[in-house]
Parts: structure tokens; C-alpha cells; sequence
């Protein structure tokens, strides 16, 4: 059976995707099995004084249309509700996108290179419904997050100089909504980890499109202040 060059390097593609998520799924089931070796704290300290310290840190994503990293920040509004913030740079991967390899020289490249940048600042919250009823130093949570969008298209020919010239900069608004888990380490850390849905306007942009969205996996590593 005989298989077209366009088939063909669909599946680094998959592989390269399934990968990412992989690493995400096994990192979520690996600290749920570790979770029993996190320090218990009583009920006035909850998940570092019952949410009662400002967090910030980093997140690395993934998502239907890209992969990014975000630097964010929570501060309590209660005892169950955090305000979030989030500045995220995602690269979308495009509809046509795809690594090809030179077997001559082991080079990986991009075929039909796709260079979109989306830079949401989102702010929202986070609510945990079960603090004070969970035993172990973990608590679920639900959130909700909204903003603007900073959309950078960029050429994808052309040297760096040529491109870093001629983005076309434009704005719109999204928002991502989802659950998670948060895990408190000692001393002070804190870890993510939150599946939810991601929709970015885009407006007139990408031909055919107007939006982004679907699924997307964030892993957080934050720090509480003292």
C-alpha cells in the first residue's frame, strides 16, 4: 500500500502531540500518588493559612491549537476564593504546520511555517470548594479567567530582522474556564495542575478563522510570599 508524502508526515505531528499530552497525563497521575507524602496542616493552615498568602509563579501549557508558558499570580479575597492573574505567550501551531526531518543532516524544520503569537492577560478567580473538609494538604478547585488578547503576526519568511520589522500587531479578548488541583509543598510551593477550555478571538487575522479554543493542560509551580 503505498502512502502519500502528505500522509506520511502526519505522523510525526501525532506523535509530536501525543507526546506533550502524555507528559501532562503522567505528571498529573504522579503527583496523585505522591500526594500522601505531603505534609498534613491543621485547619487554620490549610493550604498555607487558609489561602491567606499571595502565590505567584510560572506555568508551561498546552493546548488544541499551541504550546506556551505564562508567569501568574493569586491573592485571597476569603477563605475559599482566590483572585487570579495570568500573562500568557502561546505559539499556535498552524493548520498546515508540520516538522519535517533532512535525513541528510538530521535537521528538523518546519514545512509550511505558521508564525502566530497570542499573549492573553487574563483575570478572574479561583474558587476551592472543599477547604477545611479534606484531610491531606490538596485542595480542588474550579476558575474562571477573562481579558484582553495581544495578537502578534508574524512574516514567515525572511531574515529575523525582516520580521521583527514588519509584526502586525492586533487586539481582541478571550477567556479559559476549567478545574484543577492545588498541592501544597513545603516550604511554601505550591503545584498546579488544570485542565480546562481555552477560547481566543482573533478577529480578522487568519483567514477562515475567527477564533481559537479547546482544550488546554496547565502545569503551575508557585511560591507563596512570607
Amino acid at each position: 500500500m503505498l502512502i502519500s508524502r502528505r500522509n506520511l508526515y502526519k505522523f510525526p505531528v501525532v506523535r509530536q502531540t501525543i507526546t506533550i499530552r502524555s507528559l501532562f497525563v503522567l505528571s498529573f497521575v504522579f503527583t496523585l500518588f505522591h500526594s500522601g507524602h505531603l505534609h498534613g496542616q491543621d485547619d487554620e493552615n490549610i493550604l498555607g493559612m487558609r489561602l491567606a498568602r499571595p502565590t505567584t509563579g510560572f506555568s508551561l501549557e498546552t493546548a488544541d491549537f499551541g504550546n506556551g508558558a505564562s508567569i501568574f499570580f493569586s491573592h485571597p479575597l476569603n477563605s475559599n476564593i482566590q483572585w487570579f492573574g495570568q500573562f500568557k505567550v502561546m505559539d499556535v501551531t498552524g493548520e498546515a504546520e508540520m516538522p519535517v526531518i533532512d535525513y541528510w543532516t538530521g535537521y528538523v524544520y518546519k514545512a509550511n511555517p505558521f508564525n502566530l503569537w497570542l499573549m492573553p492577560a487574563f483575570v478572574g478567580i479561583k474558587y476551592h470548594p472543599f477547604i477545611g473538609r479534606i484531610a491531606n494538604n490538596f485542595s480542588p478547585f474550579a476558575m474562571f479567567a477573562a481579558g484582553p488578547v495581544i495578537i502578534m503576526d508574524v512574516p514567515e519568511t525572511g531574515k529575523l530582522s525582516y520580521k521583527m520589522q514588519n509584526i502586525e500587531t492586533t487586539y481582541n479578548g478571550g477567556f479559559v474556564m476549567g478545574a484543577g488541583i492545588d498541592f501544597m509543598m513545603q516550604p511554601g510551593r505550591v503545584v498546579s495542575l488544570f485542565m480546562g477550555y481555552d477560547h481566543i478571538r482573533v478577529g480578522d487575522v487568519v483567514e477562515g478563522r475567527k477564533h481559537y479554543g479547546g482544550t488546554v493542560f496547565k502545569f503551575m509551580f508557585g511560591r507563596k510570599f512570607r
